[in-house]
Formats: C-alpha cells, sequence, structure tokens
C-alpha cells in the first residue's frame, strides 16, 4: 500500500520545497477534461502560446492549433469520450493528474508508429492514465498524457489478447 509517507520526503524541511497549488491542479484538471472532451475553445487561455502536448508512441503537438487538431482526431474516435480526474498532486510548476477516459469508439483514428482504427468498431471503451501538466506562471507550457493504449486497443477488438 502506497502511503503520503512513501511520496513525500519523511523530514520536515525536506518538505519545504513543496509548494502545492489547488489554482494550479484546477487549471490542469481543465486542460485534461476540455482537451479529451473536444471542448477546445475552453481551453486556450490555460496554454502559452508555445504549448508543447506529448502523448502515447511518440505523438506531439506544438501550440494551440496543432493540439486543437490532435483533439479533434480524438473525438472522432469518440465523440461521446468523458474524461475524470480521479486524483491529483502538485509540486512547484508541475501537476500529475491520475485520468480515465470511457466512450465508445464510433470513428476511425490513426494513431502514431502505424497503429490505427480504420474503422468504428462501436465497442465500449475505459482506460487509465496520467496527465502531467508543466507551468510557466499560471499556463500550462508543457502537458504530457501517459494512457494505457494497449488496453484500449484491446478493449476495442483492433488487436487480439
Amino acid at each position: 500500500m502506497i502511503t503520503e509517507s512513501h511520496l513525500l520526503p519523511p523530514e520536515p524541511g525536506a518538505r519545504a520545497h513543496l509548494h502545492l497549488s489547488a489554482k494550479k491542479v484546477e487549471i490542469a484538471r481543465e486542460l485534461f477534461i476540455a482537451g479529451m472532451e473536444g471542448k477546445w475553445e475552453d481551453v486556450h487561455h490555460l496554454i502559452t502560446d508555445d504549448c508543447v502536448y506529448e502523448g502515447i508512441a511518440g505523438l506531439e503537438a506544438r501550440g494551440y492549433d496543432e493540439m486543437m487538431a490532435l483533439g479533434k482526431k480524438w473525438i472522432e474516435f469518440s465523440s461521446d469520450c468523458k474524461a475524470e480526474i480521479t486524483n491529483a498532486i502538485s509540486m512547484d510548476d508541475y501537476v500529475v493528474c491520475e485520468v480515465a477516459w470511457s466512450g465508445i469508439n464510433d470513428g476511425p483514428f490513426n494513431m502514431v508508429a502505424g497503429v490505427s482504427v480504420p474503422e468504428p468498431t462501436y465497442k465500449p471503451f475505459h482506460i487509465k492514465g496520467v496527465g502531467i501538466a508543466e507551468f510557466e506562471g499560471e499556463k500550462i507550457k508543457c502537458c504530457k498524457l501517459l494512457s494505457d493504449a494497449l488496453g484500449l486497443l484491446l478493449q476495442i477488438g483492433v488487436i487480439k489478447g
């Protein structure tokens, strides 16, 4: 069992550098949920002009326009996708969120590394992952989403287990 003592330095003096920020956690939550639910117009004010997104298998987008284009592809893959932040922690300029996504695959999706979903399978999925947001002031300058892509492909029947 992981407890707080495993996550934080045991000595009170060593914890002095931790600056937990509820505001940054809320900004990261807004970005991860709005982005995965296709509400990109809601996130422009949350990110820097040169924000970098990094995803599974080397997927990368730079700036709002590229991030929005990538987000639109995800919504084509699952128009009813819902995201939920189940836990979060912040430290200095970083926020780490546990994220759960669920929906139905009702469209195609071309992933990096030659993996693609050319036709919708209309199968439901529920995957978990981690979102990491790096801040510059009050805006996110880099966000990374690490998720269970193999589990997703298994659940929608693209690959066999």
